[in-house]
Formats: structure tokens, C-alpha cells, sequence
């Protein structure tokens, strides 16, 4: 019933649709997924969620700015060096313009963004000092309430006086069970990111930087849920199936395309549509 959560579910949608057009070779199988890809970014505006947005909007320019990159190392041969870069500046102006753009539509539609975030800056005062107290092991899975009550900030009063959690990844991570749990969840992403730079630097390399960190700045300002945990694990469980295609010496596998990924991904991601709809 939260539509600020829609959002960031269905950016991990958006990342299938894009891998999936790329594997399709037919017009016949990409047209429908451009078509719910379509749907889904009408639905990613509809939800109004200002983190959301700004987390799309940031994942979107370093995504750009890589593939650019990337464009400009293997393709320049192609164009005249002027042109390229100058295609390079209009493209990443655009996206510059169309991203914070529809930021700043969003802050207005909602309103003042200090005003509304006000609350969430005493949840988050709060957590630290509920962490201060039991920095190690936390206080426990759910039991923020507790630290919410015994830190309460009276400033919510007459405001928003019920916090279950301190909306924020990180600080949620650190309340639940202390610096040994924040560093448990860090370490997923430090070895995705290991794995990933050693992976050859295709076209698709910016879209799968650039996901984990949408998803980040958007925990900034929210709490985890189900539905957004199963999306952050098949991501997970997607890229360790996609980097081993690759010939390394971990994983002397050689390339090829794997049918039964593009089958599984083709149903979660419909799926997907299916829920959000």
C-alpha cells in the first residue's frame, strides 16, 4: 500500500527489459518488452516518490557518462572525433536536463523537500544514538520501536509520532545488529563490485554499475521490504550466472549465451509487471 517502494522494484524490472532487448534478435520479442518497459517508467513517475527519483536520476548520468566512455574507446574510429564528442555533450546534457528535471517536477508536486524530510532527521538522530549505545551487535532484528521510545525526539510530536524503523538502509542495518551486520551487507556489494571490474567492459558493464547504486541512494531515505530484498538477490544470483559466460581464470568457461537464463528472466520479469500493475 506504500507507493514508495513501487519505484525502486520496478528499476530492477527495467534492468531485465534492457538485457533482455539486447539478447532478442527479433522485432517481434523486443516490441514487447519496450512496451511493458514503457509501462513500467509511466508507473515509476506515477508513484512520486522523490528518493526514488533522485536515485533513478543519478544511476542514470553515471550509467551514461560509462557508456559514453565505453562508446568513445572501441567506436571513435567510426565517427570523426569532433562529432563524436559532440554527440557525447548533447546526449549527456540531455540526460542531465530530462533527470534533474523531473527531480525538481517531483519536490514541487510533493512539496518542501526540507519540510517533509524533518521527521526522518530525528528518526535518524535517534538511531545514532540507539547504535552509540550497542555499537557491536545491535539491538536486535524489528526492535527499533525500543530505541525509538527511549531516544524519543520531541519534535515529532503533533508531526509523526511512530517510527518502526529509522528509514535508512544503513542505519537500519546498524540498529538491527551493529557494525558486524553493516559490514556483512557491505560485503556483498564489495565483492560484486570486485567481480565486476574484472569483467571485460561491454555496452551492458554501465547498466550493471549503475543498479546497485540506485538502489543505494534510494535506501537513504527508506527501509528494506520483502519484494525489494527478492529483486536485489536475483539481481545478485543474475550477474554471478552473467559473469561466469566470461573466459577468466576463476571461471574458464567459454562464451556462449545461456538460454535457460534469458527463460528465467523473461518470467520474472514479466512477473514483475504482472505485480506492479
Amino acid at each position: 500500500g506504500n507507493p514508495s517502494y513501487l519505484a525502486i522494484y520496478l528499476v530492477f524490472s527495467l534492468f531485465f527489459i534492457v538485457w533482455l532487448l539486447q539478447e532478442e534478435r527479433s522485432w517481434s520479442l523486443k516490441v514487447p518488452w519496450l512496451l511493458i518497459g514503457g509501462f513500467e517508467l509511466f508507473m515509476i513517475y506515477q508513484t512520486r516518490t522523490r528518493a526514488s527519483f533522485l536515485a533513478f536520476a543519478i544511476g542514470l548520468v553515471i550509467a551514461t557518462c560509462l557508456l559514453i566512455w565505453h562508446v568513445h574507446r572501441h567506436h571513435q574510429g567510426k565517427l570523426s572525433k569532433n562529432l563524436l564528442n559532440l554527440c557525447y555533450l548533447i546526449t549527456l546534457a540531455g540526460i542531465l536536463l530530462i533527470t534533474l528535471g523531473t527531480v525538481f517536477t517531483v519536490l514541487n508536486i510533493k512539496g518542501d523537500a526540507f519540510t517533509a524530510m524533518q521527521p526522518r532527521f530525528w528518526t535518524w538522530g535517534t538511531a545514532l544514538a540507539g547504535f552509540i549505545e550497542k555499537p557491536i551487535l545491535g539491538w536486535g532484528v524489528e526492535n527499533f520501536p525500543y530505541v525509538f521510545d527511549k531516544y524519543y525526539n520531541a519534535n515529532h510530536f503533533g508531526i509523526e509520532s511512530w517510527f518502526d524503523r529509522p528509514h535508512n538502509i544503513f542505519l537500519g542495518y546498524l540498529i538491527d545488529g551493529g557494525i558486524a551486520l553493516l559490514l556483512a551487507y557491505a560485503a556483498m556489494f564489495f565483492f560484486f563490485y570486485k567481480q565486476l571490474w574484472q569483467l571485460p567492459r561491454t555496452w551492458f558493464w554501465p547498466p550493471l554499475f549503475s543498479v546497485p547504486i540506485i538502489y543505494l541512494v534510494n535506501g537513504l531515505t527508506l527501509f528494506e521490504v520483502l519484494p525489494i530484498y527478492l529483486n536485489l538477490f536475483f539481481f545478485f544470483a543474475f550477474f554471478v550466472n552473467y559473469s561466469n559466460n566470461f573466459h577468466t581464470p576463476e571461471t574458464p568457461k567459454a562464451t556462449q549465451k545461456n538460454i535457460s537464463l534469458r527463460g528465467w528472466v523473461a518470467i520474472y520479469t514479466v512477473t514483475l509487471a504482472v505485480a506492479a500493475s
